[in-house]
């Protein structure tokens, strides 16, 4: 069974009007320690307002002011 719907597992995949972007952060053994998912509209103002972005925390955070990162604020 796929865990990952196939097209989000491509490079720069763009769903529903936002594009992906998936960040590993690997150990020395090659193990996923950590990660970073942006997701952006892909056209600002026509396919979405806010920018989203999440990582190993589990918290979702979002920016309506370009990109989204781990200073961003928790969605509500």
């Amino acid at each position: 069974m796929d865990l990952v719907n196939a097209q989000l597992a491509l490079q720069f995949p763009v769903r529903s009007g936002y594009r992906f972007i998936y960040t590993p952060q690997r150990d020395t053994n090659q193990l996923t320690t950590k990660y970073q998912i942006l997701a952006s509209p892909v056209n600002p103002g026509a396919t979405g307002v806010r920018s989203f972005f999440t990582d190993e925390s589990g918290v979702i955070r979002m920016s309506t002011s370009g990109n989204a990162n781990a200073g961003s604020d928790p969605l509500q």
